[in-house]
């Protein structure tokens, strides 16, 4: 298979599908391709990307295809803000290291939540996730903390501070 830009795209747009249903690691860890024209000997390269445990399978049943199959129908087309969304969102599943996952996935979240502002990120992103993804006042106060402590953390991080188990 020629491996064009438009394959690869296709292919991240199907495991971010599968990400977004359930939890999991998921990924393509391998991709072989082939280039004449800058191979010595033609040879093939092989490209590692995440590491995906083998004990940490992940299991598609039945109706898992067809949420996702609606979800990769949703992805054609996005708004760049959501596109670079998805893009550290799959970035952060390649990391090995916590710190740089728990800033991919805030830039996710960032991406996502406060697109519209550079004053307070951390406060809008934290409301607006706290209030798209939770439900009644308890669990959404919950969010809100989590999503506020996670900003304070990738901020602490991003400005040279060691990453602390805050759970």
């Amino acid at each position: 298979v020629h491996w064009s830009e438009e394959v690869a795209d296709r292919m991240h747009q199907v495991i971010t599908a599968l990400r977004l249903i359930k939890p999991g690691r998921i990924g393509l860890p391998v991709i072989m391709f082939r280039n004449l024209d800058w191979i010595p000997e033609g040879g093939p390269v092989w490209l590692s990307t995440a590491s995906i445990p083998a004990d940490d399978p992940f299991n598609i049943e039945a109706p898992d295809g067809d949420v996702a199959a609606r979800i990769l129908e949703s992805l054609q087309g996005v708004p760049r803000y959501l596109d670079l969304a998805m893009h550290r969102f799959n970035l952060s599943y390649e990391r090995s290291r916590l710190d740089d996952r728990l800033i991919d996935q805030m830039i996710s979240l960032e991406a996502l939540y406060a697109k519209d502002s550079h004053a307070e990120l951390g406060y809008r992103m934290s409301i607006r996730g706290a209030l798209a993804t939770g439900v009644g006042y308890a669990d959404r106060r919950d969010k809100f903390n989590w999503l506020r402590k996670a900003y304070e953390t990738r901020s602490d991080i991003v400005h040279g501070e060691e990453l602390r188990d805050t759970k």
